[in-house]
């Protein structure tokens, strides 16, 4: 281990902590470490504006970089390439050849350099910037410095590290860690601790686990994947309805479309791609909701096509548009098939200056009205119970969630907010003997008879859009407007895990293994959340997939007797 201090000397330790060398040559405090894969030498970067090669074998000094004019505040070195980069009080970017003193080139800055990063091969540089102002993440072309990229990040951030393919790069800030997406150029979630203030970040050689450093004075170990997660780009613009098939091979999602018009379709789950498509409806906005009939035989949106209230019913598997009902007074907003496929029920909600809304029961073959609810309130979300005898539905506007007898469509009984709020979705707990409401930042478990509140569920700090319920009971899914994803204990009510978004998510499923949950996320993007322990076989699989295992150092290669020509003893 090589530790720096702030009076620039740098200490070699053995793994039981006992100190076995010292590096000297350093004036000012010690600001930044890399070790070189390739050789595993140490570069070090100081105040004073010194850059130094370390051989930590002999402890001797085989190179020092021309000064720079202004103290290093982080470096980091190529893993395939003789480069490093320095980032600079003042702000400069300076690119180095490690075989040379001299540097590539020089690439100012508008503010100070607080981390930097550069990938395998060197062709491109990373940094974030500013203390006050200009707190900025971009990305510089390797060979020239031009920039190439650069986003407003808005966080003072500590040191950078990318993901081992380069696709992802890891920035602690404050007291979470930023994902940010290098390919598509965008925050992708954020890792969070609700204490200590992160100040030094490392990852695994696999970039499946990261260990920071905290003001208070603890290490935290955390999983990069969280649980393994993973994000797809849909080509929608947002996402905000989806739905699962009962076999848990498709989803549909209610926009899949790159152009104007949105347009619903299915995603295939094991080839990660849309499969098909359902024309007809060409909204210019998504629909708010989509189903699919528990047969895997139909699907359903509700939305508003140029102004019209719209709701469409298609063939899974033909495409075939088999309903197109424009009776709503105002926007259709919720759909749900009863539990026998043969009947849709279909709410609308009109806006905060109109909140009114309707809820109507179709016949899926014939599109005929059969029942029209006694209700003129808005309806936000829709389910059955396992029977189909009676559906619950929550109300943005009439600030409840409400059991309703399916033969009459007469009110059973409802279920608010002791403070009024508005219940944006509504779904049954395990056994049916519960209603979860969602809608205020801490989500109501009521009894569903009696309509007395059971427990919360707390940990958002905004309003929880849509929420669900693993089939086998044990978890509770919600999102909030924020983006916070985050998973409960139903038993319990206690907090699982969570992560952040860049924008909201709204709808929720699982797969019906309780395996895997799938998020709607606003960005347009499908989030897929493996919530299991793997199988012995699985993990066997993930590691064969995914294992890691570094080139040797030439001093490594000659311990083990492994032949290199470019290695001299």
């Amino acid at each position: 281990m090589i530790s720096g201090a702030q009076d620039g000397t740098l200490l070699l330790w053995n793994l039981d902590g006992q100190q076995v060398g010292e590096l000297v040559g350093h004036t000012g405090g010690i600001a930044s470490l890399a070790v070189v894969p390739s050789t595993g030498n140490l570069l070090s970067g100081s105040a004073d504006g010194m850059l130094v090669l370390w051989d930590l074998n002999t402890g001797k000094q085989l190179l020092s970089f021309d000064p720079t004019n202004s103290p290093v505040t982080a470096i980091a070195v190529a893993t395939n390439a003789p480069r490093a980069v320095s980032g600079h009080e003042d702000g400069s970017l300076v690119l180095w050849d490690l075989n040379s003193p001299h540097s590539i080139f020089t690439r100012p800055q508008v503010s100070r350099v607080n981390a930097v990063g550069i990938n395998s091969d060197g062709s491109r540089i990373f940094y974030t910037t500013g203390i006050e102002t200009n707190k900025n993440i971009g990305m510089l072309d390797g060979q020239g410095g031009a920039l190439l990229k650069e986003s407003f990040l808005g966080l003072q951030t500590g040191n950078m590290v990318l993901s081992q393919d380069g696709s992802t790069a890891f920035i602690p800030t404050i007291s979470f860690i930023i994902e940010w997406d290098i390919q598509n150029w965008r925050q992708q979630g954020i890792l969070m601790t609700l204490e200590g203030l992160i100040t030094a970040l490392a990852i695994d050689q696999g970039g499946r686990v990261a260990l920071t450093a905290a003001l208070d004075g603890n290490l935290r170990v955390w999983n990069l994947n969280q649980l393994d997660r993973s994000a797809y780009t849909t080509q929608a613009d947002s996402l905000y309805a989806i739905d699962i098939t009962s076999d848990g091979k498709y989803l549909l999602l209610n926009d899949v479309s790159p152009d104007l018009f949105a347009q619903p379709g299915l995603w295939d789950i094991a080839e990660h791609r849309v499969k098909q498509t359902y024309t007809g409806f060409n909204g210019e906005d998504a629909p708010g909701s989509v189903a699919i009939s528990p047969n895997d035989q139909y699907v359903a949106i509700a939305g508003s096509v140029v102004g019209i209230p719209t709701v469409m019913l298609w063939d899974l598997d033909s495409e075939d548009v088999l309903c197109n009902i424009q009776k709503f007074k105002v926007m259709g907003r919720a759909v749900a098939f009863t539990p026998d496929s043969q009947y849709l029920l279909a709410g609308s909600q009109g806006p905060p200056t109109n909140p009114s809304g309707e809820l109507i029961l179709y016949d899926v073959k014939t599109c005929d009205e059969v029942l029209r609810f006694e209700t003129n309130k808005d309806v936000s979300s829709i389910v059955f119970s396992a029977d189909g005898k009676v559906a619950l539905t929550g109300s943005a506007f009439n600030n409840r969630a409400t059991l309703w007898d399916v033969a009459t469509g007469k009110e059973i009984n409802h279920y608010a907010y002791s403070k009024g709020a508005p219940v944006l979705g509504a779904i049954f707990g395990p056994g049916e003997t519960t209603i979860l409401g969602s809608g205020e930042p801490d989500m109501h478990l009521w009894d569903l008879n009696s309509g007395e509140l059971i427990r919360t569920f707390l940990g958002h700090s905004t309003i929880a859009w849509g929420v669900a319920i693993s089939p086998d009971g044990k978890y509770v899914l919600a999102g909030s407007l924020m983006g916070d994803v985050t998973l409960w204990d139903y038993a319990t009510g206690k907090e699982l895990t969570r992560f952040t978004l860049p924008r909201e998510a709204d709808s929720f499923t699982f797969s019906p293994d309780s395996k895997t949950a799938y998020i709607a996320s606003a960005d347009g993007r499908l989030i897929e959340w493996r919530l299991a322990e793997r199988s012995l076989p699985e993990l066997l699989d993930w590691i064969k997939a995914n294992r890691y295992v570094r080139e040797l150092t030439c001093p490594e290669k000659l311990q083990y007797n492994v032949a290199d020509p470019q290695c001299k003893p």
